[in-house]
C-alpha cells in the first residue's frame, strides 16, 4: 500500500509539471515576440514582449519618462501605448500626461494573414522620403495597426511617407494587433540614408530633434577591420556632458538637451562623435554629420556674414569647403561698404551649381514651408530686433548673444514644433579678437543651433525675400556611419 501510494504521488507529480509545462508553452505562444529578428539585442525583442497581463487602465507619465520608459515601467509592448494613444513620436511626453492602457479579451482564433510592405525608396542622400504600401487589407481586417518608421516616429495612415533628415539606417514595419492583444509584424524594410562626400576630415556632428528620443549605432560605427561595433547596454560611455545614457543593445536614449563630446568604449576601441540635442521638441532641415557651420571671425573685414552663410551653405548643399576670403573674392565689393544683396549671394550660389532660388517672404509660414521642404532659409535682418540674453552663453542656446545691433545674414535650419522659434546658424562669433567662446563639447561656436523668437526675426526683415538653399542630391554619397 505503501508503494502504490507513493506511485499515485509520483504520477501526480508528474501530471503537474506536464500541465505547468503547456501552460507555459500556450503563454509563450500567445505572448512572446512575435517578430522576425532574433530578440538578442533588439530594442523589439527587450521591449514588445508583455511580462505584465493585467496592467492598470491608465498610468501617468512621470518626469523624464518616454514612450519606452513608461512601457517598460508597466511591462507592456510600447505599440500598446503607441496604438491605443495614437501617438505618432515627434512631440514628446509631458509629466503627468495619462495615458490609455488597451484591455485585450483571450480568444482561440490564431489565424492571421501574413502582411508585406512596399517601397521603391529603400536608398537615398538626405533629406531622403519613402512613400510606403502594403498589401494589408486595413478596413476590412478588424485589426489595429501603426507604422514604426525606425526614427522614433510613427504613422497611422494607410499609405505614409516617411521623411529622414539626416544619414542613417532605418528599419521599417508595419506592425499589427488583434484584440487578444497579439502583436505580428509584416517584412522589415531596409531604408539606407546616405550623406553627401564632404570636404571634411574631422570628428562627426549628430543632431538629436527632442529629449527623449533614441539614438540608433547600429550599423554605422565602424572597427579599423571595416567591421560593424555592436555597443551592448552595458558599455561605457564617456561624455562631458553627460546626455545619453544606453536604453538596449546599439540605442542610446538623450536624457538631456545641449552640445557634448560623446565616446563609446568597446572592447579597447574608442569611437568619437559629437552631440546636439535640441532643448525645445524640433523640426530640422536636412542635418548631415559633418561640420558645416561658418563664421566671420578673422576674414579680414567686418561684414563678411552674407559670404560666411554662404559658405555654410555650400558646404551643406554639396559638401565643398571654400573659405569665406574666397567667397568674398567671389562676390568682390557690390556696395562700398561692402554690403551685399539677396542676388550677389544667389549668384555666387550659382557659380557653384548650388540649388537656391530667391523667393518672396509673406510670413514665417514661407520659411516653416521651405524647411519642411528640406531647404535652409538665408534672410536679412537687423539683429538688434532679437533681445539680448542675459544668461551663460556656454550653456544657454536661446536669443542674441552678442552686442552688435545691425543688419545681419541669418540661416535657418529649423524651428521649435510649437512654431515660437527658428533654430540658426549666426555667423557672427561674438567675440571678435579671441572668439574663445565655446560651447561644452569644446568646439562649437557660440552661434551654431540658436533659438530665436520667430516674431522677433520676422519684425527684423525688411525685404521680405528669402534665399533658399536645397541640397544637391546628385552629388556622390556615402553610407552613413565610420563615427
Amino acid at each position: 500500500m505503501q508503494t502504490r501510494g507513493f506511485m499515485k504521488k509520483r504520477i501526480f507529480i508528474i501530471l503537474g509539471i506536464f500541465t505547468l509545462a503547456a501552460s507555459v508553452v500556450f503563454l509563450t505562444a500567445v505572448f512572446s515576440d512575435p517578430f522576425d529578428r532574433p530578440p538578442t539585442g533588439s530594442l523589439e525583442g527587450e521591449y514588445t514582449t508583455r511580462t505584465n497581463f493585467n496592467p492598470p487602465a491608465t498610468c501617468a507619465v512621470l518626469n523624464g519618462e518616454t514612450i519606452y520608459d513608461v512601457a517598460r515601467r508597466l511591462g507592456i509592448p510600447f505599440y500598446d501605448l503607441v496604438i491605443e494613444n495614437r501617438l505618432h513620436g515627434e512631440t514628446p511626453l509631458a509629466e503627468g500626461t495619462v495615458l490609455k492602457i488597451p484591455v485585450y479579451v483571450e480568444t482561440t482564433d490564431r489565424s492571421r494573414s501574413p502582411v508585406t510592405i512596399h517601397t521603391d525608396a529603400t536608398r537615398g542622400p538626405a533629406p531622403h522620403a519613402a512613400p510606403l504600401t502594403s498589401d494589408f487589407a486595413f478596413a476590412d481586417s478588424g485589426l489595429r495597426f501603426v507604422w514604426d518608421l525606425g526614427n522614433n516616429r510613427f504613422s497611422f495612415k494607410a499609405k505614409p511617407t516617411a521623411f529622414y533628415v539626416r544619414p542613417g539606417h532605418y528599419r521599417v514595419r508595419l506592425v499589427t494587433v488583434d484584440g487578444a492583444g497579439r502583436y505580428a509584424s509584416s517584412n522589415t524594410l531596409d531604408i539606407d540614408v546616405t550623406d553627401l562626400i564632404a570636404e571634411y576630415s574631422g570628428l562627426p556632428y549628430m543632431t538629436v530633434n527632442r529629449v527623449g528620443d533614441l539614438v540608433d549605432v547600429a550599423g554605422r560605427l565602424w572597427g579599423p577591420d571595416g567591421a560593424a561595433i555592436d555597443f551592448d547596454k552595458t558599455g561605457k560611455i564617456d561624455q562631458s556632458p553627460a546626455l545619453l545614457e544606453y536604453f538596449a543593445t546599439n540605442r542610446l536614449v538623450a536624457r538631456h538637451s545641449g552640445f557634448s563630446r560623446v565616446r563609446l568604449e568597446k572592447d579597447g576601441g574608442v569611437f568619437e562623435f559629437y552631440l546636439f540635442v535640441s532643448p525645445l521638441p524640433a523640426r530640422l532641415s536636412a542635418e548631415p554629420e559633418y561640420d558645416w557651420y561658418k563664421t566671420q571671425f578673422d576674414t579680414g573685414m567686418y561684414g563678411n556674414c552674407g559670404p560666411a552663410a554662404i559658405g555654410s551653405a555650400i558646404k551643406w548643399s554639396i559638401g565643398k569647403d571654400f573659405t569665406v576670403e574666397a567667397i568674398r573674392a567671389e562676390i568682390g565689393m557690390p556696395y562700398s561698404n561692402g554690403a551685399v544683396d539677396h542676388n550677389n549671394l544667389l549668384d555666387n550660389l550659382v557659380r557653384h551649381s548650388v540649388p537656391s532660388a530667391v523667393l518672396p517672404l509673406t510670413d514665417a509660414a514661407d520659411v516653416f514651408g521651405a524647411i519642411d521642404r528640406g531647404g535652409l532659409v538665408i534672410v536679412s535682418f537687423n539683429c538688434g530686433a532679437i533681445r539680448h540674453t542675459v544668461r551663460d552663453k556656454t550653456t544657454d542656446f536661446f536669443d542674441r548673444y552678442y552686442p552688435d545691433a545691425t543688419g545681419h545674414y541669418l540661416l535657418i535650419k529649423g524651428y521649435s514644433l510649437d512654431r515660437k522659434y527658428f533654430i540658426v546658424y549666426d555667423a557672427i562669433p561674438g567675440e571678435w579678437k579671441a572668439n574663445e567662446l565655446r560651447y561644452l563639447d569644446g568646439v562649437s561656436m557660440i552661434g551654431r543651433n540658436r533659438f530665436f523668437r520667430v516674431d522677433e526675426v520676422m519684425a527684423g526683415i525688411g525685404v521680405r525675400k528669402m534665399l533658399v538653399v536645397y541640397r544637391d542630391l546628385s552629388r556622390p554619397q556615402r553610407a552613413a556611419g565610420g563615427l
